[in-house]
This record gives structure tokens, sequence and C-alpha cells, in this order.
């Protein structure tokens, strides 16, 4: 089975369909209730690439200056 949405992903292994690697952060809620455990594996470390972007007509405001100095 293959899903795209980590919100699914997280729902089809609390039902029972499979195991998956996700982010504490996507899971915090069902952890915290018991509905899923997290596995100890040996996973190497993952990265992933976010990308900044903004409409080309529209102006940088002060918080999306701040926050693109703080990406970079």
């Amino acid at each position: 089975m293959e899903l795209g949405h980590s919100e699914a992903i997280k729902h089809a292994v609390a039902a029972g369909l499979g195991v998956s690697c996700l982010s504490r952060h996507v899971v915090a809620d069902l952890l915290a209730a018991g509905t899923i455990v997290e596995v100890d594996a040996d996973l190497p470390r993952l990265t992933r690439m976010l990308y900044r972007v903004q409409h080309r007509d529209k102006a940088i405001g002060r918080g999306m200056a701040a926050f693109a100095g703080f990406l970079n």
C-alpha cells in the first residue's frame, strides 16, 4: 500500500495496516493516547529539502523578510 499524506499513513498504522517511519511531531497525539507505539530502529538520519516560495507579484513584508533571514 502506498499513501502520500502523513495523516493517512498514521491512521493506517493505527488501524493495524502496517508500519511506517514518520516524524514524532506527526504522531505525537497517537503516541500519547497509546494508540501506536514507537519502535526503536537503527535507521540512517533522514533529511528533507524545504523551499520557501512566494507569489512573484506580492511584496515581501517585515515578517516574511525576517522568516527568510532565519532560513538563510
